[in-house]
């Protein structure tokens, strides 16, 4: 469609390229969360999967 020209790197050609390979962080939104208002994972799963159901026709 757009004919772009992606050049796919391997594992090995990936890992001489990067500094630090794999990162063990672990994401925090707190200061996002003061700003916007996010729900949790898990609460806004359940609201969609209700929501999702109460759409279905039976």
């Amino acid at each position: 469609m757009m004919k772009l020209n992606k050049e796919w790197l391997t594992e090995e050609q990936f890992l001489a390229t990067v500094k630090t390979p794999r990162s063990n962080c672990i994401l925090d939104n707190t200061k996002l969360k003061r700003v916007f208002p996010i729900r949790d994972l898990d609460i806004a799963l359940k609201d969609a999967i209700l929501k999702y159901q109460s759409n279905l026709i039976f």
